[in-house]
């Protein structure tokens, strides 16, 4: 760059660019020849050594730097653009961690390089010659500078596209690494199709063809600020590897500095020291990066988990709304009419209407009894969506006593339990008056000892009072078909939701009354649970009052 030995100037003979090679030349190839080997040598020593899956890693960089090489000692001089094109390419799909996505494409972009590079150095049909026009250098295009563009074009695009797609789904923190990149890599190849193809082509202007050149300077800026401030490639990495290459190289001279031969070894001493030093340092700081990558491979994993998470909930919300609006839009539009229809019936069995024959009458009783257990169904429904909603459903009124109900119980649950051929036995005893709604306390009271029927073939169900400090327990004791510990966690906990034995026994079960009792007794202020010593061996239900 500074002497005229190696080059010392360039002219144009027959209308094709010659250069005037210097003295040192021979020096040069001499040290370019070294440079070649040095960089080769490690690495098809290592490659020769590797396992046949840690040789899939480099081979198509070897393949690539061999080629890069072979090409340039052929050709000398190489389409500067088109190589340019062709090494961003590889360092994007790198950077963006895709190789296996865009495998096919690499393997695209590498032939086409490879084709491109051969028609471009072997023959004139992109570039005929060079000659002087005004003072100024022009190049005389050939016919294959079509398809040249075209390649170049698609080149262009292979290499923007995996970058710009990948940018997009980034997390904010991630895109910032990669922006600054992305905008110099896109402003190269701006300036580049401006000044380098554009005019030159088309327009026949060549005046400004430096300004594309010199835009990689404007890339290069983008990158050392991305790497910088926002650690691009892992700066820390890059800066140490720099500064003890620095460091290396002044010990290194130090030794033939000294006069004295002591300081020599003393020196010579030190710069090996330093490389053993700086190789520890250069293990630890790649063990310090490959800790930090699979930090953040975990956060990754753990923000898209939570974002998935967060999606999942609101999906669920969204349902559990519906679900609660379907619901109640359901039991308001059958109210109405089921109201309509006890009301009729009343009106018949009173004989409002004339004597009903017996036949008909026990039909209508029927009737009666099926409208009646469905208007109870509806309001039980009606009762959950105000629960869930987190509205007042209960009214408490004082002075309640609980003996008349548990007597009206024993009377149309024992007529259920008689016709199913077990018993049913409530223990009753003097209670204390306590504050209730005595209305939605039978709705408990006759869903779990309806409960305890349905799964009980032989023995029967037994309902025992007692008082404990200031609360009444009220006990539903069966001899069916028991629980599992895990069946006993899940109740009263969702709705609709049963036990798989449950649901053999009794498939046409609602699954609501259990959650529908524990929300009621809760609404109360108190409390309601089960037990069981497995299955086939009964339940235990336990419903608990404050007394006060």
């Amino acid at each position: 760059g500074l002497t005229d030995l190696v080059v010392e100037g360039v002219k144009t003979v027959n209308g094709m660019l010659a250069i005037n090679y210097g003295q040192g030349m021979l020096p040069f190839l001499i040290t370019i020849s070294f440079l070649i080997i040095a960089t080769l040598f490690p690495l098809y020593k290592k490659y020769i050594h590797l396992f046949k899956e840690e040789k899939r890693k480099i081979q198509y960089f070897l393949i690539g730097l061999s080629s890069f090489y072979l090409l340039n000692i052929i050709f000398n001089i190489v389409l500067p653009v088109f190589f340019n094109i062709n090494r961003y390419y590889f360092l994007v799909i790198n950077l963006i961690k895709e190789k296996k996505r865009y495998n096919l494409l690499s393997k695209i972009v590498f032939l086409s390089g490879v084709l491109f590079a051969l028609i471009t150095g072997l023959t004139d049909l992109v570039v005929e010659g060079v000659k002087t026009v005004n003072g100024m250098l022009a190049i005389n295009y050939g016919q294959g500078m079509l398809p040249f563009l075209i390649t170049i074009s698609f080149l262009i695009i292979a290499t923007l596209f995996p970058l710009y797609k990948k940018y997009i789904y980034l997390f904010k923190e991630e895109k910032r690494k990669i922006q600054y990149f992305l905008i110099g890599l896109s402003f190269f190849y701006l300036l580049n199709i401006i000044f380098n193809i554009a005019l030159p082509v088309f327009f026949n202007i060549n005046r400004y063809y430096f300004l594309g050149d010199y835009s990689a300077i404007l890339l290069l800026g983008f990158i050392t600020y991305a790497i910088v401030k926002k650690e691009l490639f892992g700066v820390k990495m890059l800066f140490v590897h720099s500064l003890i290459m620095i460091m290396g190289v002044v010990l290194f001279v130090f030794p033939f500095l000294m006069i004295d031969n002591l300081m020599r070894v003393a020196a010579a001493i030190l710069f090996l020291i330093f490389l053993l030093l700086g190789r520890y340092l250069i293990k630890a700081i790649k063990e310090e990066e490959k800790r930090r990558q699979a930090l953040e491979r975990v956060l990754k994993r753990e923000r898209e988990l939570r974002q998935r998470a967060e999606i999942l909930t609101e999906e669920f919300e969204r349902l559990d709304a519906s679900k609660n609006q379907f619901i109640m839009a359901t039991q308001h539009h059958l109210r109405t009419p089921l109201t309509a229809m006890i009301g009729y019936i009343d009106l018949l069995l009173s004989g409002n209407f004339g004597k009903i024959p017996k036949r008909i009458k026990d039909v209508l009783l029927k009737f009666q009894s099926s409208t009646s257990r469905l208007g109870r169904t509806v309001n039980e429904f009606l009762d959950i969506s105000q629960f869930q909603l987190g509205r007042d459903v209960i009214s408490l009124e004082s002075n309640i006593d609980l003996t008349p109900v548990l007597k009206e119980m024993e009377d149309e649950i024992g007529l259920e339990a008689k016709n199913k051929g077990i018993y049913f036995k409530v223990k009753k005893k003097k209670l204390p008056l306590i504050n209730a709604d005595l209305n939605k306390l039978k709705i408990a009271f006759f869903n779990i000892a309806d409960n305890a029927i349905k799964y009980t073939n032989e023995g029967g169900v037994t309902v025992s009072t007692k008082v404990v400090d200031d609360k009444i327990q009220i006990i539903f004791e069966d001899t069916g078909m028991g629980m599992t510990q895990e069946d006993q966690k899940k109740l009263f906990t969702k709705l609709f939701e049963r036990g798989v034995q449950a649901q053999k026994v009794f498939a046409t079960g609602r699954g609501i009354g259990l959650y529908l009792s524990s929300q009621i007794i809760k609404a109360h202020g108190g409390r309601i649970w089960a037990d069981s010593k497995g299955k086939g061996k009964g339940s235990i239900f336990y419903i608990e009052l404050p007394i006060n």
